[in-house]
């Protein structure tokens, strides 16, 4: 037990949907269904209430993972779930907002191209030709690029909380978000501790 009173081998957060590949993200951010389910999740939460507290412990069985979902500040739904320690897969540490430096950066590139394009086609129907518009054109296909580059390269510095995507051998994967880094650091810490053979499980 650590001197705020919370256990060292537990861990507080919300639980979420399991994050897409890469492919995956990118389909749902063109198609623009990653902006409308992040539109009705913040609804949700906003007018409704609407969370998903959950809080993960290493054990002696292995993960335990309890959660709920409140609506209107009343539980609607608690259960408990256990992946022993033989069915894990791969239990990964996200930092939050990870891919928000992808999704903005797929918008400048899409925008860039559209704007760019169009200009570059003005330009070109113009009777004799317009270099200035040819020029814009241009200028708008390389701002989306270098804007989708610098994106990019930002969301690799960005630091918030973390999230944990746990995979079992067997069933369904689970994403915990809104977890302290330094906590979780320790959890994975002492679930590869609690991996190796020989090792002594925690109590």
């Amino acid at each position: 037990m650590s001197a705020s009173g919370v256990a060292e081998d537990q861990l507080a957060g919300e639980l979420a949907p399991p994050p897409h590949g890469v492919l995956g993200t990118v389909l749902l951010t063109l198609s623009g269904a990653a902006l409308a389910r992040a539109a009705t999740r913040l609804v949700g939460k906003v007018a409704l209430a609407y969370r998903r507290p959950a809080v993960l412990r290493l054990s002696a069985r292995g993960l335990e993972l309890s959660h709920r979902t409140e609506l209107l500040g009343r539980v609607i739904q608690s259960s408990e779930t256990l992946i022993p320690l033989a069915n894990l897969s791969s239990v990964t540490r996200e930092v939050r907002y990870g891919r928000l430096g992808l999704y903005a950066g797929l918008v400048a590139l899409v925008v860039g191209t559209y704007v760019g394009v169009g200009l570059l086609v003005d330009g070109v129907h113009v009777p004799g030709g317009s270099p200035s518009l040819i020029g814009l054109g241009l200028l708008a296909i390389a701002l989306g690029a270098i804007l989708d580059f610098a994106l990019g390269a930002l969301s690799a510095a960005v630091r918030h909380t973390c999230r944990l995507v746990v995979k079992p051998l067997h069933g369904r994967s689970l994403c915990i978000q809104g977890l302290d880094q330094d906590a979780t650091d320790r959890v994975l810490a002492r679930l590869a501790e609690a991996a190796q053979p020989g090792t002594p499980e925690p109590s």
